[in-house]
């Protein structure tokens, strides 16, 4: 299970990696915008928008909050900002 996982992240690593390559973006900020934007977008479509939103929201502050305390790492803000553009443009589905 755990190499699964491993496949899954490496996979989606190199996928937004691919697509910051593009658009000069860092891969890590990518991977940050299309996860909140899969998390608000799959949380609305099951429970309402607000709920995404706000799972969205949890999402990457909490990841964030992890990063704090990890050692060599540390909170990042444009990280927020690409998690909050992710969670904006699920949010646009929903119109």
């Amino acid at each position: 299970m755990k190499t699964l996982f491993r496949r899954l992240y490496l996979d989606f690593y190199f996928i937004s990696r691919a697509i910051g390559d593009k658009i000069n973006v860092k891969a890590d900020k990518v991977m940050h915008f299309i996860s909140c934007f899969v998390i608000t977008l799959v949380a609305g479509l099951i429970w309402n928008i607000e709920f995404g939103i706000a799972a969205g929201v949890l999402a990457g502050v909490a990841k964030e909050i992890y990063d704090h305390w990890q050692p060599n790492n540390y909170f990042c803000w444009r990280d927020i900002q690409a998690d909050l553009l992710g969670i904006i443009a699920a949010s646009l589905l929903f119109l």
